[in-house]
């Protein structure tokens, strides 16, 4: 049987019950008027256009819970026919069947069992398992034509099982303040399938920025004065070197003399006097070497800090000879250089 004619003969079995539990529906005691809701889905159903199944299911379901009357059952059963809630289909057409027994008339038995047999042999059955429970799921199942047919359930058990229509399906679980999950699938007619979803905690929304206190502007602080750094010239740094090689030769011959000195005294014994009076000549020269080393590197020294920081802070640029004058003192420093060596010449006037 096609899937439009098996539609079709869906659409007259309901007709068929309805008209026969309408006329029925009289005899029900009244429990918030489950008669009403009756009459209202039948008019969802019966509109031009395209029937409204999801409204009219929503009301036949509430007949049934206020009034037990298993006649809401039927066209419950075929409103979810036609939404593709096979599975809850066939458990309504089984129910309806077993609790109308001798009161269902042979025509409208005939089709249910025709119904559940059709749907059957193509049923998918889904189990999903949802953490933490009290989520919603949403079923797009998207046909090869015509519009998405939606579904929607909630997950009110850890465990869910659907009997769904076989083709391509969607599913979307969503719950609140968790992360969504979405699961797509293809579902071959008559499969079982079966799948978990653990709906993560949405990470806490961050607060607002805080907006800072506009300060005024500080005044800009006063410009302190840099000491200007002078620069050292060439002649300097042969003066430095010249102090530098002098004491270090001050110290070198201030060394040996007292050694010369030690050995001196334990050789004066009046039995070496050779050796005692060369050595006492060695120490001698070294001590005067030292004496003039030393009086060499204060003076170069001196005369080096003396022109660092009596000269100028600007000279003519390309000045080859320094000249200091202070108290009627003339100084001159003149470094020379040439590519065998150097030399420094330092001159005054008194």
């Amino acid at each position: 049987m096609s899937k439009r004619a098996f539609r079709a003969c869906g659409l007259a079995a309901i007709t068929a019950a309805l008209l026969v539990a309408t006329a029925q529906a009289q005899q029900v005691p009244p429990a918030d008027d489950p008669k009403a809701l009756f009459e209202a889905g039948v008019n969802y159903l019966q509109e031009k256009g395209a029937p409204k199944y999801e409204e009219a299911l929503e009301l036949f379901r509430a007949c049934y819970t206020k009034s037990g009357n298993f006649r809401a059952l039927l066209p419950m059963g075929i409103c979810e026919l036609h939404l593709e809630r096979d599975g809850d289909a066939i458990a309504h057409f089984q129910q309806y069947l077993s609790q109308g027994g001798a009161d269902v008339s042979p025509e409208l038995r005939a089709q249910a069992e025709r119904d559940i047999a059709t749907l059957s042999a193509s049923l998918v059955r889904v189990t999903i398992r949802v953490e933490p429970v009290g989520a919603s799921l949403v079923d797009e199942r998207t046909p090869a034509r015509g519009a998405t047919i939606v579904n929607r359930y909630a997950v009110t058990e850890p465990t869910l099982t659907l009997g769904i229509h076989p083709g391509q399906h969607k599913f979307t679980i969503t719950s609140d303040d968790r992360v969504p999950k979405e699961w797509s699938f293809e579902a071959a007619p008559g499969a079982t399938l079966s799948a978990q979803f653990r709906l993560e905690a949405t990470a806490p929304a961050s607060p607002p920025p805080q907006e800072s206190p506009v300060q005024a502007p500080r005044p800009p602080a006063p410009e302190q004065s840099k000491p200007q750094a002078v620069d050292i010239t060439t002649g300097e740094y042969i003066g430095l070197a010249a102090t530098g090689a002098l004491l270090t030769g001050a110290v070198v011959t201030g060394l040996l003399g007292h050694s010369k000195h030690n050995e001196l005294r334990d050789t004066n014994d009046m039995r070496h006097v050779d050796e005692a009076n060369r050595l006492h000549d060695e120490t001698q020269r070294l001590y005067v070497a030292n004496g003039i080393l030393l009086v060499g590197a204060l003076v170069t020294g001196g005369a080096t800090a003396y022109f660092h920081f009596s000269r100028k802070s600007e000279q003519p640029s390309g000045s080859k000879v320094s000249r200091l004058d202070h108290d009627g003192l003339g100084l001159c420093w003149q470094p020379e250089l040439a590519a065998q060596g150097g030399r420094l010449t330092l001159s005054g006037e008194f």
